[in-house]
């Protein structure tokens, strides 16, 4: 029954961190973007580093509720060992956190002490 219940409902809750789009610079001035509205939700992803969807096994006891929202009821505990089908998840964002820029960065249109706010995990930036 668990692992039905799992099937149709796993969402994670976590704070994570990842580069986001920094702040614009052209030639003439430099102007920040706006922020997201707190807090900020990103649907359908999957949080943290290598994780995908599909079979999951836990690791520790936790419980499922029947929506990710506050006024959320329990529904079932998982014991260790037992199996769930994640299918969706979302992140949200709270509080974002900040990377101060170290070194000036022209190919990304960054300078030394700029602050780049992050709002979700978006695993290793390649170039």
């Amino acid at each position: 029954m668990m692992s039905h219940i799992a099937r149709w409902l796993f969402f994670a809750l976590t704070l994570s961190f990842a580069f986001c789009q920094g702040i614009p610079e052209s030639a003439e001035q430099s102007e920040p973007m706006p922020l997201p509205a707190l807090p900020f939700y990103d649907w359908n992803v999957c949080p943290g580093e290598g994780c995908t969807y599909g079979q999951w096994i836990a690791r520790k006891s936790i419980a499922v509720y029947d929506v990710w929202k506050k006024n959320r009821r329990l529904i079932a505990r998982l014991s260790v060992g037992d199996k769930v089908t994640g299918v969706t998840g979302i992140v949200i964002t709270f509080r974002p956190g900040m990377i101060e820029i170290n070194r000036d960065l022209p190919d990304k249109h960054l300078k030394s002490g700029d602050t780049l706010l992050t709002y979700t995990y978006r695993g290793e930036v390649v170039s």
